[in-house]
């Protein structure tokens, strides 16, 4: 085979190296073609699992949706449930959504309980009730405890609120609420729980008003004060109008007192209340038992109404509703109250009268015990007046010897200016330690007596112990007079005793020489009998003093009253005087001036008078004067004696007394007669020194009118 040439070799070249190109093109465009299918097979299997995935993703959705299908039918099943149970709750239950506040749930019981929807302050359209707080101040929408907990995830425990229901009557709950959460925390919802605690409010508020009432009232022993505050405690607590009626000290029914909500007691009509006698008598007084009346009728006013005035009050109050209870203490009806409401609207139920008969009971109570205590205090002031008349002193001390009650005698006694209560028991005597002995009675069960002699005193002291009370009675008696008068009575027997027999052996003696045979001698027998005579006329001057006496004490012979001419009295009174001694007797006495008394007892007296004053004036003279007064006269005997000493003008009228430094002759009898005769006639009788000296006895009778 021919070598190519040159030329052929250079094509040959050429084509090599083109074919070359096209070989490296070609290889290139082969590795592109490869990598184009390597990126297309790719692309394919990427083609191929999203399509794997989509498959995939459709399965996942439909079991999504079949997933989803169930759990809502699930979620209907559960809210069905869920409603079910807060349905059937013992309380009242409200659900709402977040954030609009919207009601989502809520059972019958919560409307029953506020008588509509209660409030979660969302805006959304539910109706709510209102929400009172104690102050009185309404609940603005966003601050129930259910709008508070999903606006701000608050949970509120046990809030009570009081709220008006739909009705117009106030409920008291008691209200629970806490928010729901999501995952994340954000409130998506709040469920609220309540019930109904107005019973056991209102229970817990008549127990505090029953027992403030209870003080109020028992804190006055005053039985009008009781009766006027129970009527302002009344309203407007229990009623808008309340009255009282009451039972007098004669049995009469009257109306005592009224306060309603427009008109209150003023200071003087609590210290003044109108007292008017009714008309009708309240049923409770007839029955002890209460009435009452939810709604009130013109027929019921009338029934109740006193009279015819306060029926018009009534009938201007429009009353809606009406009770009356008794106020009862001891089986006794002291009083009837009645309450009326008006503008408040409220009706009465049986829990009502149940209340206020609560409030009567202890307003009865009070009443009986102010009434009781008043008895009491008039009793012990009774006592108190009996004590401090007594002649004995008493005094009443505790166990800390401190004084409690001690009469103006014991005072005297005792030597000291004050024995108020709360003083401790003096020592008035050292002979006698009266601290121990009245310490000694709380230990005692029986009365101790003892004699107390301190100087020219004698004293009796007798301790009664007080038993289970931790006081003890002290009675203090001076007995120095009673034991100087029984002297002076032990002597006057014995010289009673002398003096009748004196002049009756002087009898006897005259007799016996009369029958000797001085009777056949005249001299003698007339000296004798004059003997005779003037010691029976002695006998009975003591006799008929002694009588006169006895009977004006006892009153067995009442003064026989007659018009008396004193100017004949008086002088007869002087003549009998000169007769018996006296030698300068006067009288001085109109000629017409009478008075009507009992003329044997005024003689008496002026006799006893004008004797006493005729034998102390020593010779002197005795005037006897007598003058008219406006519806009196006066009776005067005088004498120009020494006089009677301001320390024994006393003591001058006592039975037997004799003044010592008088003359001691006779029986002490005189003065006591002419005290014990004027005090029968109905007059008075002094005696005391004029200007001048000497003594006065002045005699003051009433004009007085003739006994038929």
């Amino acid at each position: 085979m021919p070598l190519p040439d040159d030329s052929v070799l250079e094509v040959a070249d050429d084509t090599r190296r083109e074919l070359e190109r096209l070989r490296e093109a070609l290889e290139l465009e082969q590795t592109r073609y490869r990598a184009l299918e390597e990126r297309i097979a790719e692309r394919a299997a990427e083609l191929r699992t999203a399509n794997e995935a989509k498959d995939d993703l459709l399965t996942r959705e439909q079991h999504a949706r079949s997933d989803a299908l169930g759990l809502l039918a699930q979620l209907v099943d559960e809210r069905a449930r869920l409603h079910a149970v807060v349905q059937q709750m013992p309380t009242g239950v409200v659900i709402a959504e977040a954030p609009s506040g919207k009601i989502v749930i809520a059972n019958a019981l919560a409307a029953e309980i506020v008588g509509e929807r209660p409030g979660a302050g969302g805006g959304g359209g539910d109706r709510v009730s209102a929400g009172l707080r104690p102050d009185g101040s309404q609940y603005a929408p966003d601050e129930w405890p259910l709008a508070r907990s999903i606006h701000s995830g608050e949970t509120i425990t046990g809030e009570e609120i009081a709220v008006v229901r739909s009705d117009g009557t106030l409920a008291t709950i008691s209200v629970n609420a806490t928010p729901i959460r999501a995952r994340d925390g954000l409130v998506i919802a709040a469920v609220s729980t309540f019930h109904d605690v107005t019973k056991r409010k209102q229970a817990e508020e008549r127990d505090r008003f029953l027992a403030e009432a209870g003080e109020i009232l028992s804190s006055s022993l005053d039985a009008d004060e009781i009766l006027m505050t129970l009527t302002e405690l009344a309203v407007p607590r229990l009623a808008d109008l309340c009255t009282i009626a009451v039972r007098d000290a004669d049995g009469a029914i009257v109306d005592y007192a009224a306060v309603s909500v427009e008109s209150a007691l003023t200071a003087n009509e609590r210290a003044h209340p109108v007292l008017r006698e009714a008309d009708r008598t309240p049923l409770p007084f007839r029955t002890a038992e209460s009435e009452v009346h939810p709604d009130v009728s013109d027929a019921l006013l009338r029934s109740v109404a006193r009279d015819s005035a306060q029926l018009s009050e009534l009938r201007r109050l429009a009353p809606k509703s009406y009770m009356c209870v008794p106020l009862v203490a001891r089986g006794s009806v002291l009083a009837a109250m009645s309450f009326f409401t008006a503008e408040s609207g409220r009706r009465y139920t049986r829990e009502d009268v149940s209340f206020a008969e609560d409030l009567a009971r202890r307003a009865a109570l009070a009443v009986e015990n102010a009434r009781l205590y008043a008895k009491l205090e008039s009793e012990r002031d009774r006592l108190r007046r009996l004590l401090e008349r007594l002649h004995q002193g008493v005094v009443t001390v505790g166990r800390d010897l401190r004084i409690q009650f001690a009469n103006a005698e014991a005072r005297h006694t005792l030597g000291v200016e004050s024995l108020a209560e709360g003083h401790a028991l003096p020592e008035p005597w050292p002979g006698f330690p009266l601290h121990t002995f009245a310490a000694g009675l709380f230990d005692s069960a029986e009365a101790v007596e003892r004699r107390v002699t301190a100087g020219e005193k004698t004293y009796v002291v007798l301790g009664v112990p007080g038993g289970d009370s931790d006081s003890a009675v002290l009675v203090f008696e001076d007995v120095s007079a009673r034991e100087a008068l029984e002297r002076v009575e032990r002597e006057f027997v014995t010289n009673a005793a002398h003096e009748l027999r004196t002049p009756l052996a002087a009898m006897t003696t005259s007799i016996e020489v009369l029958q000797a045979g001085a009777k056949k001698k005249a001299k003698e027998r007339d000296l004798f009998l004059g003997h005779i005579e003037r010691e029976c006329a002695r006998l009975r001057r003591l006799a008929h003093a002694l009588l006169v006496l006895a009977r004006a004490q006892t009153g067995q012979q009442p003064p026989q009253r007659g018009t008396v001419e004193l100017r004949s009295v008086l002088e007869e009174v002087r003549n009998g005087l000169v007769d018996a001694g006296a030698t300068d007797v006067q009288v001085d006495c109109p000629a017409a001036l009478t008075v009507v008394t009992d003329r044997d007892l005024l003689e008496q007296t002026l006799w006893n008078l004008g004797a006493n004053a005729a034998k102390y004036a020593n010779g002197g003279r005795v005037v006897l004067t007598a003058r008219a007064r406006e519806g009196s006269v006066e009776l005067e005997v005088r004498d120009d004696g020494p006089g009677i000493p301001l320390t024994e003008r006393r003591r001058v009228f006592e039975r037997f007394y004799r003044a010592g430094a008088r003359n001691s002759e006779g029986f002490g009898l005189g003065l006591a007669i002419v005290e014990q005769a004027v005090r029968a006639l109905g007059g008075t009788v002094d005696m005391g020194t004029p200007p001048g000296g000497g003594t006065s006895a002045l005699v003051t009778l009433p004009t007085g009118t003739e006994s038929r």
